[in-house]
């Protein structure tokens, strides 16, 4: 099942736009990021769909972890996103559509 990526995901009160960038993970070093003050979540667009999808699920838990104080650290942010991602795409068979998203 296809399901399409928004251009802008709400967590709690607070709306991240989710943008595509080329290289991120050659010109920052990583695969997406997380900007709590710009409300932005951007993802390397030269993942592949597999890595891209599994990104942006880390990414949505690091906003999970702020918006709701839950003081997760990047080692339960991964093994949270790692376990949600398998729960989604082995045994659910999600897919995510990301032509809503723009490359900037």
């Amino acid at each position: 099942m296809k399901v399409k990526v928004p251009k802008e995901i709400k967590i709690g009160v607070y709306p991240y736009t989710v943008e595509l960038v080329p290289n991120l993970k050659l010109n920052k070093g990583n695969w997406g990021t997380t900007n709590h003050t710009e409300k932005t979540i951007v993802l390397d667009s030269a993942l592949p769909s597999v890595e891209l999808a599994q990104t942006l699920l880390h990414e949505v838990f690091h906003v999970v972890s702020v918006v709701f104080m839950c003081g997760l650290d990047e080692d339960n942010v991964e093994r949270l996103a790692n376990g949600m991602g398998e729960f989604l795409f082995d045994n659910l068979n999600i897919e995510f559509d990301w032509s809503s998203v723009q490359e900037k």
